[in-house]
């Protein structure tokens, strides 16, 4: 048997020797740590709406850099 059944087998056996009232305070303790701790964050849907990023033209650009990116290179070429 491996330490980690070993220690659920000794949680058990101490819990069956509580009473009730402690027995639903360890519940409550339970729940709070197994309760996601992410629920009540933001989210960042839209973060870059409004910051400039709309404007841009990645193809264009792209195309613009390759064709300066090529001239350059026949120049050093020649």
């Amino acid at each position: 048997m491996n330490t980690a059944a070993l220690k659920q087998l000794e949680i058990t056996q101490q819990l069956s020797l509580l009473s009730e009232q402690q027995l639903e305070q360890i519940n409550q303790y339970l729940k709070t740590i197994f309760t996601p701790t992410y629920q009540n964050s933001k989210s960042l849907k839209g973060i870059w709406k409004n910051k400039g990023f709309e404007q841009l033209d990645e193809i264009t650009e792209l195309k613009q850099i390759r064709q300066e990116l090529n001239q350059s290179i026949l120049q050093k070429m020649i």
